[in-house]
């Protein structure tokens, strides 16, 4: 997660002085969605306020999974009891 999040780390910190100079009530915005980073929903963050993205936080994965060395497709049944892995290197 470190290394994903690691664009937002670096512009949280670099932008450390413009959000001291926020009121209050800007602040708390600021808060609120810096914690959209740690949700589980793919919600976006808007840091316009502090001089960031509007949509900080969007994760793209690398398509090109040649270089891995296990990549998996899962099948599983909705109960959970009968599981499928499909080695995808292996197509």
């Amino acid at each position: 997660m470190a290394k994903k999040l690691g664009a937002q780390a670096k512009t949280l910190t670099e932008k450390r002085e413009k959000f001291k100079e926020l009121c209050i009530e800007e602040k708390c915005i600021v808060l609120y969605e810096i914690l959209h980073f740690f949700q589980c929903q793919s919600v976006t963050a808007d840091l316009k306020l502090i001089g960031g993205s509007g949509r900080a936080g969007i994760l793209y994965l690398n398509k090109n999974i040649t270089d891995c060395s296990r990549i998996e497709m899962i099948h599983q049944s909705p109960t959970g009891i009968y599981e499928q892995a499909v080695d995808l290197n292996a197509l």
